[in-house]
This record gives C-alpha cells, structure tokens and sequence, in this order.
C-alpha cells in the first residue's frame, strides 16, 4: 500500500439532462474501507474495488482503488494578456514581477488536474 495510506481522491458529479445536480444528492460507497464517501468527494482508502452511489441508487460506478504510482508532469503556463472588460497585459522584465500562472498536472494514465 501507499507509505502513509493515502490514495487518490476524485470529485463526483451527478448530471441529469445536462444540469449539475451534484449538491442535491447524496454518494455512498458499498465499502468505505476502500474508497470512502466524504460529501461529493470520493477518498481511497486502501487497495480494492467498491461501488459508488447516489442516493436511492439512482446511479452507479464501480472503482477500483489501486497501489500504482503515477509520476505527473507539471505544465506551467504564464498568463500574458487577460481579454475581457478588464483586459491587461503583463510584461516580465524582472524576477521580481508578479503576474498570474497557470498550472496544471497530466499523468501517466491520462488524468489531469488544475
């Protein structure tokens, strides 16, 4: 298992017809010592497989929580013009400016995170 049984964890969304009804349903897991349920966020727990439910089963997946070791490659990104009603440029011209940045991790199985 992991050094200091910490897994993946991963946000649940619930759509019906196209609208994010996520904070109108509750999630379980049908065994939270593998993957628990905390809100609408789902925790690995420990290597295994369970289901994961909205309310009254009104949907489904099965997950499985493995001990694979995914290296990400972190992509950064500076922002040098914003477009809008705001809309600015940025200009680096020393190590000292400050400005925004972007970043956003991809992994080995595809995943990426913001």
């Amino acid at each position: 298992g992991c050094a200091n049984d910490t897994y993946q964890s991963t946000q649940l969304r619930l759509l019906v017809d196209d609208l994010d009804m996520t904070g109108l349903s509750s999630f379980s897991s049908s065994d939270p010592t593998v993957a628990e349920v905390i809100g609408s966020r789902v925790v690995g727990r420990q290597v295994g497989q369970t289901q994961i439910s909205a309310y009254g089963q009104t949907a489904a997946v099965n997950i499985t929580v493995n001990d694979d070791i995914l290296m990400p490659e972190l992509v950064a990104r500076i922002v040098t013009s914003l477009s809008g009603p705001n809309a600015r440029d940025q200009t680096f011209d020393s190590e000292d400016d400050i400005g925004y940045l972007h970043t956003y991790a991809m992994y080995t199985n595809g995943d990426t995170h913001s």
